[in-house]
C-alpha cells in the first residue's frame, strides 16, 4: 500500500512536470483519507491558484494555513491568492 507522503511526492513530481489534472488526482486522493493534511491542502491551493481558480485555493490554502500556521511559504501563497481574488485587506493582513 502507497502511503500518503509517497502520493504527495508523486503529485509534487507530476505537479512540477505541469501535469496539474493527474496531481489534482492525487491530491485529491491523500485528502479523502485525510482531510486536514497540511501539505496536500497546501499544494492542492497551489494548483487551484495556478488555474485561476482563486475562491477555491483560498479556501484550500487558508485549511492548510489554520493546519500550520508557521509555515512562512503556507502565508506567502495564501496572501498570493487573496491579491489575485481582488482581497486586497485580506492579503496584507495575512502577514500581520
Amino acid at each position: 500500500m502507497t502511503s500518503s507522503k509517497e502520493i504527495l511526492q508523486q503529485a509534487l513530481v507530476l505537479h512540477q512536470a505541469s501535469r496539474l489534472g493527474e496531481a489534482e488526482v492525487l491530491y485529491r486522493q491523500v485528502l479523502v483519507a485525510d482531510p486536514g493534511q497540511p501539505d496536500a491542502l497546501h499544494r492542492m491551493g497551489v494548483l487551484a491558484y495556478q488555474q485561476d481558480r482563486f475562491e477555491e485555493a483560498i479556501g484550500l490554502l487558508e485549511q492548510a494555513v489554520a493546519q500550520r500556521d508557521g509555515d512562512a511559504d503556507f502565508h506567502i501563497n495564501l496572501a498570493e491568492a487573496y491579491r489575485a481574488g481582488g482581497r486586497l485587506v485580506d492579503a496584507v493582513n495575512n502577514f500581520g
